[in-house]
C-alpha cells in the first residue's frame, strides 16, 4: 500500500471506508476475540518535566499543574499489583524529570522486575545514550518515543528547540533499538495543523521505522487542552485539509496501522467504565487494536491533573484497584 492509497482510504467517507477495510483486515486475521486483547499495566510515576511540548499537560511552562515524583516503593507496589491484576506488561511513564536519571530509574528497573518478572516499557522521553544503556542493562523491555507528526514544520511547532529535530528524534529510536530495545512509537489524530496528506505520510514513516508497537490517539481540542487549543485555533488547517480528531478517523487509523504493520501491537482506548469509551474499544478490536492499558497511577496523583492527559472524561473501574482510569501512552 503506497502514499496515495493512504491518502485516499483516509480521505474517503468514514462508514464506507470502514467497509472496504473489513475484507482487508480479515486477510491478515483481524478482527480479534476479546480473550486475544493484551492487557498492560501504566503507572505515571511523575509529572514533573523539564520541556515545554506545546500541547502537554505536564510541560515545565503548565502552572497550573501540581507536581509529583512517586517513591520508589510505592511505584514496586503498584507493579505488584499490576501482575496480581493479570497484566501482562508494565509501562512505567514521566515528564521528563531531571531527578528520574540513571541511577534512580535503573534501582526502580532492577526491583521491578526481581518482584514481578513482568515486560517492562519506560516512557520518559528524549533521554541520553548513558540513561537508555543503563535502563536497558538494568532489565528495561522497551522504550516508548513518539513521532507525533512527520510534518517538519508541525513537529518544531510541538516541540522546544531545547528537544531533537525529527530527524534526530528518529535516529534516537533507532539508537535504543540497537541497544536491544524493543520500541514503541505512536501519532496524533487530530494536531492542530495536520493535514490528510501529511497523516498519511506520518502512516507510511511509521511501516518504515523499527518500532513493534503503535499507540495512536486523536488530540483534544478545547480550554482544558493542552495549551488550550480550540477548534478555531490559527494553528488549524483549513477545513477540507484539517483532519478531525473524531473516533471514526482513529478507527480508520487503527485499521491502516494494523494492515501496514500486520504483526504489530496495537495499543488501543485505557480501560474505563465509561459506555462510550467501552464502545470505542469493542470496535477498536474489530478494527486492529490488540492491547489495552489499564492506569494502576494512584488516584490521589490523578487528582492533581485538572483532566487525563489525552483530554477523555474517564470513570475509575469498579473494584479493579486504586487508581483503575483511562490514559494516554503518549509523553514527550
Amino acid at each position: 500500500m503506497d502514499r496515495e492509497s493512504i491518502l485516499s482510504l483516509l480521505m474517503g467517507p468514514a462508514e464506507k471506508t470502514l467497509k472496504e477495510l473489513e475484507p482487508l483486515l480479515d486477510r491478515v486475521g483481524y478482527p480479534q476475540t476479546n480473550g486475544e486483547v493484551r492487557l498492560l499495566g501504566r503507572i505515571d510515576i511523575s509529572n514533573y518535566c523539564a520541556k515545554k511540548c506545546l500541547f502537554c499537560h505536564q510541560a515545565a511552562n503548565r502552572w497550573g499543574v501540581k507536581r509529583y515524583r512517586m517513591e520508589a516503593p510505592e511505584i514496586i507496589a503498584c507493579c505488584i499489583q499490576a501482575k496480581a491484576l493479570g497484566c501482562e506488561g508494565v509501562i512505567l511513564g514521566s515528564g521528563m524529570d531531571p531527578l528520574l536519571g540513571a541511577g534512580l530509574v535503573t534501582k526502580i528497573v532492577r526491583w521491578m522486575k526481581s518482584e514481578t518478572g513482568l515486560p517492562l516499557t519506560l516512557s520518559m522521553g528524549e533521554r541520553s545514550a548513558t540513561e537508555l544503556q543503563a535502563w536497558r542493562m538494568a532489565g528495561a523491555d522497551r522504550y516508548f518515543l513518539p513521532i507525533d507528526s512527520t510534518d517538519r514544520i508541525l513537529y518544531r511547532t510541538l516541540h522546544p528547540p531545547d528537544l531533537k529535530s525529527l530527524r534526530g528524534r528518529i535516529d534516537l529510536v533507532k539508537r535504543a533499538r540497537n541497544m536491544g530495545y524493543s520500541i514503541g512509537g505512536g501519532i496524533r489524530v487530530g494536531l492542530p495543523g495536520q493535514t490528510w496528506r501529511t497523516l498519511a505520510r506520518d502512516l507510511e514513516t511509521l511501516r518504515r521505522l523499527p518500532v513493534d508497537y503503535f499507540e495512536v490517539g486523536s488530540f483534544p481540542y478545547g480550554p482544558l487542552a493542552p495549551g488550550g487549543v480550540g477548534k478555531y485555533s490559527p494553528l488549524m488547517a483549513s477545513p477540507d485539509f484539517q483532519v478531525p480528531n473524531d473516533n471514526l478517523t482513529t478507527l480508520k487509523v487503527w485499521a491502516l496501522v494494523r494492515l501496514l504493520r500486520p504483526k504489530a501491537m496495537v495499543l488501543g482506548p485505557s480501560m474505563s467504565s465509561a459506555p462510550s469509551e467501552q464502545r470505542m474499544t469493542t470496535q477498536g478490536i474489530a478494527f486492529g487494536i490488540n492491547a489495552e492499558i489499564m492506569n494502576l497511577t494512584p488516584r490521589r496523583f490523578w487528582a492533581r491533573f485538572k483532566k487525563p492527559i489525552d483530554g477523555s472524561h474517564t470513570s475509575p473501574l469498579p473494584a479493579s484497584g486504586d487508581g483503575v482510569e483511562c490514559h494516554s501512552v503518549m509523553g514527550c
